[in-house]
């Protein structure tokens, strides 16, 4: 599960030599949503993978979600998500599915994929960097993913990139995701008064 800003991903995962999906789904309109009204979705969304992957059941359930992670599975908080913030998503979903889960900030779980299965196969030392609705990025340094003291290394999209300016959710002012950030991209794009009266870019 991939627990985004916009969307949360859901893909029944074969983990052999090559890992395959061989069932997906998405769901969406949960960031405003109670969290326990959408962890009740995603049970149901993952028993239909489950039948349309042709397993008789699944063995665990890994979950990315955007935000501060702690390492017990909490939403500690997510600038997208505010109302997942204290959120004990993992013990939530375990308790949904009846299944082990393991809950991670969602670039970190990108950049463990990637490290293990992708494009940084067999290095000791690599950058991860998402682009979506936030700008999230990991790191991999001497074959250890770098978590920081309390989980909460390599958040990119919340460096200040101007000074004072656009507030964002997080608190700050002026940081990356405010700039590059799809939401803010189009945002801004609509804004321009150029860009914006031009019917086929609206």
């Amino acid at each position: 599960m991939d627990v985004g800003g916009t969307g949360i991903k859901l893909g029944a995962v074969h983990l052999g030599e090559t890992p395959r999906v061989l069932a997906e789904t998405v769901v969406t309109g949960h960031a405003a949503r109670n969290p326990n009204a959408v962890v009740a979705d995603l049970a149901l969304a993952a028993t239909a993978l489950v039948r349309d992957a042709g397993w008789d059941a699944a063995e665990a359930i890994g979950a990315g979600s955007a935000g501060l992670i702690s390492r017990d599975g909490t939403v500690q908080f997510s600038p997208n998500l505010p109302a997942w913030t204290g959120f004990p998503l993992e013990a939530a979903l375990a308790q949904a599915t009846g299944l082990p889960v393991r809950l991670h900030n969602d670039d970190n779980a990108f950049a463990v994929a990637e490290w293990l299965w992708g494009a940084a196969q067999g290095t000791r030392d690599a950058v991860f960097l998402t682009l979506g609705t936030g700008i999230g990025g990991a790191a991999v340094a001497g074959g250890k993913l770098v978590r920081g003291h309390r989980g909460f290394a390599g958040e990119p999209g919340h460096a200040t990139v101007v000074l004072d300016g656009t507030p964002c959710p997080c608190g700050n002012r002026g940081c990356a995701e405010r700039y590059v950030g799809n939401r803010d991209l189009v945002s801004a794009a609509l804004a321009h008064p150029v860009l914006g009266k031009d019917a086929r870019l609206s």
